[in-house]
Order: C-alpha cells, then structure tokens, then sequence
C-alpha cells in the first residue's frame, strides 16, 4: 500500500469555513472519506457531494482512480437556494412564527429555566448530548418539523454551522436554536476565560500585604 498523502477538505455550508487537513491514502473511497469527516470533525455530510476541480466524485470509487493528488483541496458544498426562506412566507414578519420563542437576547434569560442534561459547554457534547439538547430545545420553543439526522455531529461540529447551518436544517426555527446554543458557547468561554485568569493572574492582579 502506498503511503499516506496530505490534502485540504473544505465544508462550505454558506458561512466562510477553513478547509480541514487528513493524511489519508489514495486507494480511500469517497464514501470512506466522508466517513472519516463524519468521525473527526463532527458534520453530517454522507449525503452530500465532493467536489473536485469543479466535479462531483463518486461515492464508490477511489480518490486515487478519479484523479485526487496529494496536496488536493477537495470541496463539500451545501446548496442553500433550494431551502424555502421563512422570511418570505406570505403574510410572514417573524422568522419563527411557527415557534415559541422567549426572550434570549438576554444573555442570562437563557439558563433561566429547567436545563437539558448535557455539560454546560457545548463545545465538550458527543453526538448524544447533541441530541439530548435538540430534544429539550424543541420541546422548550415548540419547533416542529426538525429531522435529527440532519444534526448527526458533535457540539465541534455545531459550533461551525452558523445561522445558516441551523437555518438550512431547520427553516422554520433555525435561527432559534442557533440563538440558545450560541448564548451556552458564549458562556462557556467566558467562564473558561474566568477561570484562565484565576489560575494564571497577570501582575496587576496581585495584592501585596505589608
């Protein structure tokens, strides 16, 4: 077997992304390769395509019989244009009219009522505890029509969705769940940040008793 060779993934959902670097061997079939994304980075992409050069690559053929090289930058794109967008729906002012939404622009609002059984930092959830928010999440703002596979990823690979991410997989309460999860990331680094300061004061943080 052939050594294994470096190329470049990038997962373009939308939002501007960087691309995600594997050492992998050429013999790899496309369908292998979306599985080891689907392992180490935490997106749901078996159903999407792979682009090289501008093709789309077979599923069950290997990279190196359709011509992938190292130092290759392969693409994964989601197509956001076929999604309707609930801002438009007539008659429609409110991108989550079909949901309950309280008030989270307040950052403690959030964390102001009963919580999932998952770790307060989002970025530390595996794909179960990614679940378990989604469960609690729908149930809180009343959002209907969400399909859980489409949220098969870790709490890594939520937090480089985006809006649009959560938009695409959800139309209508999208948004929504994009708003809570980004307060519990938010509030995880804070926290994080907190706690890095208390460990490793700087000098202005010390007092001197004479």
């Amino acid at each position: 077997m052939s050594d294994p060779v470096a190329i470049r993934v990038l997962i373009d959902d939308g939002t501007p992304r960087m691309s995600f670097p594997f050492r992998i061997h050429l013999s790899l079939t496309v369908f292998r390769l979306k599985q080891m994304i689907e392992a180490q980075e935490g997106f749901t992409v078996g159903e999407q395509d792979v682009f090289f050069h501008g093709n789309p690559l077979q599923d069950n053929l290997t990279l190196g019989q359709q011509g992938v090289m190292e130092d290759t930058q392969l693409d994964i794109r989601v197509n956001f244009q076929d999604i309707p967008s609930p801002t438009r729906k007539k008659g429609s002012t409110s991108t989550s009219e079909d949901c309950v939404v309280p008030d989270i622009d307040d950052e403690d609002n959030v964390f102001n009522f009963e919580q999932p059984r998952v770790p307060s930092d989002p970025r530390m959830w595996n794909k179960w505890e990614v679940m378990e928010w989604l469960k609690w999440a729908t149930e809180r703002y009343s959002i209907r029509d969400i399909t859980a596979d489409k949220f098969l990823m870790n709490g890594k690979g939520l937090c480089m969705l985006g809006v649009e991410g959560f938009l695409y997989r959800v139309p209508r309460g999208g948004d929504v769940l994009h708003g809570d999860f980004n307060k519990r990331v938010t509030a995880a680094v804070e926290q994080s940040r907190h706690m890095q300061s208390y460990l490793n004061p700087g000098a202005s943080n010390f007092y001197y008793v004479y």
